[in-house]
């Protein structure tokens, strides 16, 4: 997931790529969205329907709900950590396909508890499954840069098709027990100097009108969102079952994050300011702009979409004072014009449902970041560290970390990662994008009863 996983909205959408007069009704299927292409995309949507048979450089046949078969994959670039590479798949309509499937790719290192998520409709949405006839033969490429911290060693793509939590059935001799095909063995060429050292990203600038056109809902849905690269955080304990994902942007008065975390039961109580938020789960972002040792921002964000915020003049208990001193100090710190949302793809605090994950926009004013007087300058850099708490059952905790090297103490500025800002590199390009589908809120006895199984853990201290 360079980007963020989006799954398809529960509801009937009306994709409209009406660019200009004279257009074409591609398909009206009877529950699938209406689909109208200029003459100039169905152009391009013919360019991808093969007259001949691929013989693509890797074989994969795979066969999804009896009606589509993957037929293989070629690669064009060099795999090598930070560079573009090209993903040419081949599928083959086997009869009139009447579901409207988005394409989605695990691409997993084998080395590393690392994903990049490569998930898309065909054609760059112009041309659905849903419009596809038997026997034709699509040719569906997506160009993408493989992520800076991708490992060297073997990779593999898990390959399936999806419509919001349905996974299409999947036969193949290479196949996994949740739906997904194996592709081919891919070798791998990592960043040595990103191997041996902490983590770094660059954060890309968004213009003013991108900016804008982010509503915080927490849903991440927003076009902008699917052109960011995201950074991924590992866990601590080589267990920690979910994926967690964050993506940043920067504008000339804010600094934008979204965070996408995995979790099949999201749930917390606490629901004041400042609450001991990593007692429950919990997205936390450390950020020092002056460096490793300069005054640093703490910000966490629970599920509840509740804030807690700090500031610290150093890493607590390394001056004078007690570590829990120096942290009772630093909570009276209130960002102005923090601006915070959560969504819950499930039902927050109902322990009888299973979730697919939470997500969190963020937006910070820069003027409230230590040190920082407006944009950072093309080329400055930052400390940062993004960390998040899974707590699937009471005693259980799994932790993750963008950099894991600050295992005894959160706060350990020298191990934080490096935020780079690429200024003038511009605003991203704006593609369509998909929505997350939206949820109820919870009910207030689920939320009660959670309340009271974790009472006891109000009494813990901070990370």
């Amino acid at each position: 997931m360079p980007s963020l996983i989006r799954p398809a909205s529960r509801r009937a959408l009306v994709f409209s790529l009406a660019l200009s007069a004279g257009t074409l009704c591609a398909a009206c299927q009877s529950n699938e969205p209406q689909i109208v292409l200029t003459q100039e995309q169905w152009s391009q949507v013919r360019e991808h329907i093969l007259e001949a048979a691929p013989e693509p450089e890797h074989a994969i046949g795979a066969t999804y709900d009896d009606a589509i078969e993957l037929v293989g994959l070629d690669t064009d670039g060099e795999l090598k950590a930070g560079q573009e590479v090209t993903f040419t798949w081949y599928w083959r309509a086997l009869k009139d396909v009447k579901r409207d499937w988005q394409i989605f790719v695990h691409f997993d290192s084998q080395a590393h508890p690392l994903r990049q998520n490569l998930d898309h409709y065909p054609v760059d949405g112009l041309y659905r499954t849903s419009l596809w006839k038997q026997g034709q033969i699509i040719r569906d490429s997506q160009t993408f840069v493989l992520r800076e911290d991708f490992p060297t060693g073997d990779a593999l793509p898990y390959v399936g098709l999806f419509r919001g939590d349905e996974r299409a059935s999947v036969k193949g001799e290479n196949i996994t027990e949740d739906r997904r095909a194996i592709g081919p063995t891919l070798k791998i060429t990592g960043n040595p100097q990103r191997e041996a050292g902490l983590p770094r990203h660059e954060v890309r600038s968004i213009s003013q009108a991108q900016a804008q056109s982010i509503t915080l809902d927490g849903k991440l849905d927003e076009p902008v969102w699917s052109e960011l690269q995201s950074v991924s955080l590992s866990g601590f304990n080589p267990r920690a079952p979910y994926e967690s994902n964050v993506k940043l942007a920067v504008d000339a008065t804010h600094l934008y994050v979204g965070a996408y975390l995995e979790d099949e039961h999201v749930w917390g109580s606490l629901t004041e300011h400042d609450d001991p938020l990593w007692t429950q789960e919990v997205f936390e972002f450390f950020i020092a702009p002056g460096g490793p040792d300069a005054p640093y921002v703490e910000l966490q964000v629970s599920p509840q979409n509740t804030i807690f915020d700090a500031r610290f003049p150093h890493r607590p208990g390394s001056k004078s004072k007690s570590r829990d001193e120096d942290i009772a100090a630093a909570k009276p710190f209130a960002m102005e014009g923090l601006e915070t949302a959560v969504h819950v793809e499930g039902t927050l605090n109902d322990e009888e449902s299973k979730d697919r994950f939470w997500s969190v926009e963020m937006r910070i004013p820069l003027s409230q970041l230590p040190g920082v007087d407006g944009a950072p300058a093309p080329g400055s850099s930052w400390r940062a560290n993004l960390y998040r708490f899974d707590r699937p059952t009471e005693g259980q905790t799994f932790a993750y970390g963008w950099s894991t090297r600050p295992r005894r103490d959160f706060h350990d500025g020298k191990q934080f990662g490096t935020l780079t800002f690429g200024g003038e590199a511009g605003a991203v390009p704006l593609r369509n994008n998909v929505a997350l589908p939206r949820v109820e809120a919870p009910g207030e006895a689920a939320r009660e009863r959670l309340r009271q199984r974790i009472q006891k853990e109000r009494e813990g201290t901070s990370n």
